[in-house]
C-alpha cells in the first residue's frame, strides 16, 4: 500500500530523465553553442544551466523573491517608510507561496541550511562561536548593523541609489568572512595549506585592501562613534603588526655559492658578502674578547687581530685574488627566502606573495605619512631592529597604522640583499631550439635560454621568472647597483603605474643578471602556437601561465618579442559568451579565479599597445622639432606639442579594452559572490581565500578598466566625475573596488609608495 510520501515510480523517474533530457536538447539547439556534442560539451551546458537562475530578469521577479534578495544585501534596501507596491489579495497570494519561493531563491543563493553547513566547513566552529568571535575582535555590534542599515536607507532615499535592481556587492560580509579567517583558528582541513602561509595572508589582505579596509574614513561628528572608529582602526593595526610578525618568521637563511668573478662583477653580491664578512668578524672579536678576558696577554693579543682584520675586511683578500686570476674559487654568500611556514625551505611562490602582503602593510601604513627614512634612525644612525616581537601600537600617535607599516619596510630592507642572491641562485642556463615567435618563417634559433626554478632543486616554469621579477622590481633590483644614480632617476624620473618598464642606461641593462636577453628568449620560448603561454616550451596554452609570462617581459619591456597578435586572439577567446567569466584553458569551464588572471593579461597588453603609440606620436613629433626650427613655418610650436601630449594621454585612459567589463562584473557579482562572504569559482563551488583574492582582482581590473577611477574605493570620492566613463554594473555608491596595479596585483597606491623608496 503506497502513500503520499512513498518513494517515486521507476515510470514517474523515467519521465523525469526524458524531461531533462528534452530540456537540455532544446537548450543546445536555442543556443548552437557545440558542432559536435561531447563530454566537454555536456559540461559547458551543465555550468551554463548553472549559471542561467543567477541571469534572471529581477524586475519578473515576485515581491517575497525580491525581499529575499534584499535580506542577504545583494539588492538595496526598500525604504522603510514606502508605501507597499502590492494589493492586499495579492499579498494574502504572496504569503502562502512565498515560502517556497524564498526556499528554492535561497537554495540558488547558497542561503539555505544544507548549502549553508558546507560552505562554513572551512571554520570547524557553529554560528554562534563565529559571530561571538567576530564581535570581540572587531566591535561589530548590533547598533553599528542598525547605524549602517540607516545609511543605506539614507542613501537609497537621497536618489543616490536609485535603482531598486542594481546589484550590490556584499562588502560587509566578505570583510567578515576574510577578517575572521585572518584571527580565529582554522579547520583541521587547511593542514593542506601548511606550506601556504604567506598565500593565504596576501589573498586576504589584498582583498581587504581593494574592499577599502584599512581606508580611514572621515571623521566622525558624533564622539561615541568616533571612539569606536578609532577602537576599530587600533585593531586593524594590531591586525597588520600580526602579519609582519608572521611573515618575518617565514623567512629562511640559506648558504649560496657564486664564483669569485661573478662576486666581483655584481656589486650587490659584493655589498652583501662585504656586510656578511664584517658581521663574522665582528662575532669573531667579540668572542676573541671573552676568551682575552681571562688571558693576561690580552693587550698584545687584541694589536695581532686588529692587523689581521684589515687585511681581511675587504671583499676578497689580495692572496685570495692573485691566486683566483680566472675568478673559479667559489665564495660562499648567506642568501635567503621566504618558505611557505616557519623553518620551510624558502620558495619562489610564498617569497612572491610575502613581498606583496608586506608592500601592502607598508603603504597602508606609511603613504602619506611624511615618511622619511631617516625617522627610524637612532642617534648611533642604526635603524631599529625590525625582528622586535614585541608587538605594540602607540596609541598617542595620529596614524596607529605607522609602526607596522614600518616594520615591514624595514623587514623588506633587512631582506632586499638576500632575497637578490637567492633569485641568481635559482637560475637555470639551458639549451636548445625554439621557434621565434615574432617571425612568421619556420626559421629555429639556437640560443642559451635563462630559466628559473621555482626553489633549489625544484621545478622550472614562468611563474617562478614572475614570481622572482615582481619582487625585484618593487625592491628595486632592477635598478641600476649605483645607488646615488638610482636615487636620482627616482627623484627626477615621475613613476606611473602604467608604465612597468625601467628607465635605465643602456649600457649597464645587458650586465645585469636578471635582465639578461636570455630571460626574455626563454619566456618567449614558452608561447604556443594559439598564442597563449605554457609553463615551459611546448606545454597547453594556460591563462595563469599566460598572465605570467606576459607580466614578466612587461617588467623586462619585452612585449615586442612575443606574437602580439596570437596572443589577443587567445585572450579574446577565453571570455565565455553566456557566462562572461574567462575560462583557464581551450575548452574548459568558466572560472572566477581567471577574471583576473586572463582580465589582467588583457589590461597589461592593452596599455603597451596605447602607451607604444603614444610613443610612436611623441618620436613624429619630436622628428618634426628636429627638421623645423622653431618659430618656422610648419614648425611644432610650444602650445601645440602641449595640446597633443594631453589628447595622447586622454587617448590612452579612454582605449577601449579587449573584452565586455560589463558582463565580466556581471559574473562576478551574480555566480561569484557567496551570500555568506566570500568569492569562488562558480555557484556550484565554495568560497575559498584564493578565489576572493582574484574575483575581486579582476571586478577592480574591469571597473578601472577604460579610465582609472579617481574614486579609488567608495566613500573617497574627490569630486572627479571622469570616473563615470567607466561602465559600472550593480551599485555605483558599493560596488566600486580599490584600481589594482595590472602587473604586480596590489592597489596602485602601494605600488607608486614603493617606487619611491630607497632601500
Amino acid at each position: 500500500m503506497t502513500t503520499s510520501t512513498s518513494t517515486p515510480s521507476s515510470t514517474s523517474i523515467h519521465h523525469q530523465h526524458q524531461h531533462q533530457h528534452k530540456h537540455q536538447r532544446a537548450l543546445r539547439r536555442r543556443r548552437q553553442p557545440h558542432v559536435i556534442d561531447t563530454e566537454s560539451s555536456d559540461l559547458q551546458t551543465a555550468t551554463e544551466s548553472e549559471c542561467a537562475p543567477f541571469f534572471v530578469d529581477l524586475t519578473t521577479l515576485s515581491e517575497g523573491q525580491l525581499d529575499h534578495l534584499r535580506g542577504v544585501g545583494l539588492l538595496p534596501p526598500k525604504p522603510r517608510a514606502a508605501p507597499a507596491t502590492m494589493a492586499t489579495t495579492t499579498t494574502t497570494t504572496m504569503a502562502a507561496t512565498s515560502g517556497m519561493m524564498s526556499a528554492k531563491a535561497a537554495d540558488l543563493l547558497g542561503e539555505s541550511p544544507s548549502r549553508e553547513r558546507d560552505e562554513y566547513d572551512d571554520h570547524d566552529h557553529d554560528d554562534d562561536e563565529r559571530i561571538v568571535i567576530l564581535e570581540e575582535r572587531l566591535g561589530d555590534s548590533q547598533q553599528q548593523r542598525q547605524r549602517q542599515q540607516q545609511g543605506q536607507d539614507e542613501h537609497y532615499l537621497s536618489g543616490i541609489s536609485n535603482d531598486p535592481f542594481a546589484i550590490r556587492l556584499l562588502r560587509s560580509r566578505h570583510v567578515e568572512y576574510l577578517t575572521r579567517s585572518l584571527t580565529a583558528p582554522l579547520s583541521k582541513g587547511f593542514v593542506s595549506l601548511d606550506a601556504s602561509h604567506p598565500w593565504m595572508v596576501y589573498w586576504i589582505l589584498h582583498s581587504l585592501d581593494l574592499l577599502g579596509h584599512f581606508d580611514r574614513g572621515k571623521q566622525k561628528d558624533d564622539e561615541e562613534e568616533e571612539e569606536e572608529a578609532e577602537a576599530d582602526t587600533l585593531a586593524k593595526a594590531d591586525l597588520l603588526m600580526r602579519v609582519v610578525s608572521t611573515l618575518s618568521h617565514c623567512w629562511s637563511d640559506v648558504p649560496l655559492e657564486f664564483s669569485s668573478r661573478e662576486v666581483q662583477l655584481d656589486e650587490r653580491l659584493q655589498k652583501l658578502h662585504r656586510c656578511q664578512q664584517q658581521q663574522q668578524q665582528q662575532q669573531k672579536q667579540q668572542q676573541q674578547q671573552q676568551q682575552h678576558q681571562q688571558q693576561s696577554n690580552r693587550r698584545e693579543k687584541d694589536d695581532h687581530n686588529n692587523i689581521n682584520h684589515k687585511h681581511h675586511s675587504d671583499n676578497l683578500s689580495r692572496h685570495d685574488q692573485e691566486d683566483d686570476k680566472e675568478g673559479s674559487r667559489k665564495v660562499t654568500i648567506v642568501g635567503g627566502g621566504f618558505g611557505g611556514g616557519p623553518s620551510q625551505l624558502p620558495h619562489c611562490a610564498p617569497t612572491y606573495a610575502a613581498v606583496l602582503a608586506l608592500s601592502i602593510v607598508a603603504g597602508v601604513g606609511l603613504k602619506n605619512d611624511g615618511y622619511d627614512d631617516d625617522d627610524d634612525d637612532d642617534d648611533d644612525g642604526h635603524s631599529h631592529n625590525n625582528n622586535n616581537n614585541n608587538i605594540h601600537i602607540n596609541q598617542s600617535h595620529p596614524n596607529p597604522y605607522r609602526r607596522p607599516g614600518q616594520l615591514a619596510r624595514d623587514l623588506l630592507s633587512q631582506k632586499k640583499l638576500p632575497l637578490y642572491a637567492f633569485f641568481l641562485s635559482l637560475r637555470e642556463l639551458q639549451r636548445g631550439t625554439h621557434h621565434d615567435q615574432t617571425n612568421d618563417d619556420d626559421d629555429q634559433t639556437n640560443d642559451e635560454r635563462t630559466a628559473f626554478r621555482m626553489h633549489h632543486d625544484g621545478e622550472i616554469d614562468v611563474r617562478a621568472s614572475y614570481c622572482l621579477l615582481a619582487p625585484c622590481r618593487l625592491l628595486g633590483l632592477l635598478d641600476d647597483d649605483d645607488d646615488d644614480q638610482v636615487e636620482d632617476e627616482r627623484d627626477t624620473t615621475p613613476q606611473t603605474t602604467t608604465t612597468h618598464h625601467h628607465h635605465r642606461h643602456p649600457r649597464r641593462r645587458q650586465h645585469h643578471p636578471l635582465l639578461a636577453p636570455s630571460i626574455v628568449r626563454h619566456i618567449s620560448a614558452c608561447q604556443t602556437h594559439e598564442g597563449g603561454f605554457g609553463a615551459e616550451p611546448y606545454n597547453e596554452a594556460h591563462g595563469g601561465y599566460t598572465f605570467c609570462a606576459l607580466a614578466s617581459l612587461r617588467i623586462l619591456d619585452a612585449v615586442e618579442q612575443i606574437h602580439v597578435d596570437r596572443l589577443k586572439a587567445w585572450l579574446a577567446h577565453r571570455q565565455m559568451g553566456f557566462e562572461g567569466g574567462f575560462c583557464g584553458r581551450t575548452n574548459k569551464l568558466v572560472d572566477g579565479c581567471y577574471s583576473f588572471w586572463q582580465g589582467g593579461a588583457i589590461k597589461l597588453l592593452d596599455e603597451w599597445e596605447a602607451e607604444r603609440n603614444i610613443e610612436g606620436e611623441r618620436a613624429s613629433v619630436n622628428m618634426k622639432e628636429e627638421k623645423n626650427a622653431k618659430g618656422v613655418e610648419g614648425g611644432v610650436g610650444e602650445e601645440e606639442r602641449e595640446g597633443n601630449e594631453e589628447e595622447n594621454e586622454e587617448n590612452t585612459e579612454q582605449s577601449d579594452i579587449g573584452f565586455d567589463e560589463i558582463m565580466l562584473q556581471r559574473y562576478i557579482l551574480l555566480c561569484a559572490q557567496d551570500v555568506n562572504g566570500g568569492l569562488r569559482d562558480k555557484p556550484s563551488k565554495p568560497r575559498d581565500f584564493y578565489h576572493t583574492c582574484y574575483n575581486l582582482s579582476g571586478l577592480s581590473v574591469a571597473q578601472h578598466a577604460l579610465r582609472p577611477s579617481r574614486a579609488n574605493c567608495v566613500g573617497q570620492d574627490t569630486g572627479d566625475d571622469d570616473w563615470r566613463l567607466n561602465r559600472i554594473f550593480g551599485d555605483v555608491t558599493v560596488n566600486i573596488v580599490g584600481r589594482t596595479d595590472p602587473v604586480l596585483n596590489i592597489r596602485v597606491e602601494r605600488v607608486e609608495f614603493m617606487l619611491s623608496q630607497t632601500f
